[in-house]
């Protein structure tokens, strides 16, 4: 195993080239407070560093990935290798979510995608129907630990609902989101209630004992697809039947009875028109 430091791109380069690599997967952590000090690039990488539009996770990696292929260097998903580690859709707990999780895990998610969509972080804190906390540079567990925080400095005991997503064009190359036992512990200093993840696309470290340490703490997992997530969970199916009851069925239904009930109208102006016709032929005898 051969160690290089952060912010060097030369040397690692050469070291895979010389052993004959030609895909790379790239794995571990990176605080992007990083940033602002600690790092020292070589040649190559502060060359990459000063042609970059910003500094946001996702410019930075996808400049490092380009840099790497230029030396016939692929960097492959992530998850390649780790597929069994990704979150799945339903529950990971025998805890299940009530229903006033299941809205602040909503009004979260959403937040969330939001934010992931300007590269800012990933997760979003939510606590009776309202946002307490948005992760930004400083990562998910201060995120988290910055909401209980907030909770208790009014007197209020945490029951926080965390919603952790994938950016809404999410490159499975780099950036993947990651939840493990660290960010579990985390999770029950903080008096987190229930964690919603996006199944498929978020790794969950030591799979198995993450769910059973977190049903054993009663905090609720959860993998919901990445489209609609929710609608089916939060409605009320009664409601829904109710609305069917009423007559105020499904679009494509009701755009199926309107066709349905216009072709019925063009055959019968059809029949109206062939025996006015008649009529006329035969001196206004004919009769519909």
């Amino acid at each position: 195993m051969t160690w290089f430091k952060l912010g060097q791109i030369d040397a690692p380069i050469k070291a895979l080239k010389d052993k004959g690599v030609r895909q790379v997967v790239m794995a571990g952590k990176v605080q992007h407070v990083s940033l602002f000090g600690g790092v020292m690039p070589d040649w190559r990488a502060a060359k990459v560093l000063l042609g970059l539009k910003d500094k946001r996770t996702d410019t930075i990696l996808k400049a490092v990935v380009d840099e790497f292929a230029k030396d016939g260097l692929e960097f492959i998903s992530s998850a390649h290798y780790l597929e069994h580690l990704l979150a799945p859709k339903g529950a990971l707990t025998k805890a299940a979510f009530t229903k006033e999780q299941l809205a602040d895990a909503s009004l979260g998610w959403r937040a969330a995608k939001a934010v992931a969509g300007f590269d800012i972080g990933q997760t979003v804190v939510a606590q009776d129907r309202a946002v307490v906390a948005v992760e930004g540079m400083e990562g998910t567990d201060a995120c988290v630990a910055r909401a209980a925080g907030l909770a208790r400095s009014q007197g209020k005991e945490p029951a926080l609902v965390v919603a952790k997503v994938a950016k809404p064009r999410q490159d499975f190359r780099f950036d993947l989101p990651v939840v493990g036992l660290d960010t579990l512990k985390t999770f029950k200093e903080c008096g987190v209630k229930a964690l919603a993840l996006e199944a498929g696309s978020t790794l969950v470290f030591d799979r198995e004992t993450f769910a059973r340490e977190a049903d054993a703490a009663g905090i609720a997992v959860a993998g919901f697809p990445r489209r609609d997530p929710f609608h089916d969970a939060i409605q009320d199916p009664r409601r829904r039947r109710r609305r069917r009851q009423d007559g105020h069925a499904p679009r494509a239904r009701a755009v199926e009875g309107r066709g349905r009930r216009a072709r019925r109208r063009l055959r019968h102006e059809r029949v109206e028109g062939a025996a006015r016709g008649l009529a006329v032929e035969h001196g206004g005898r004919a009769r519909l």
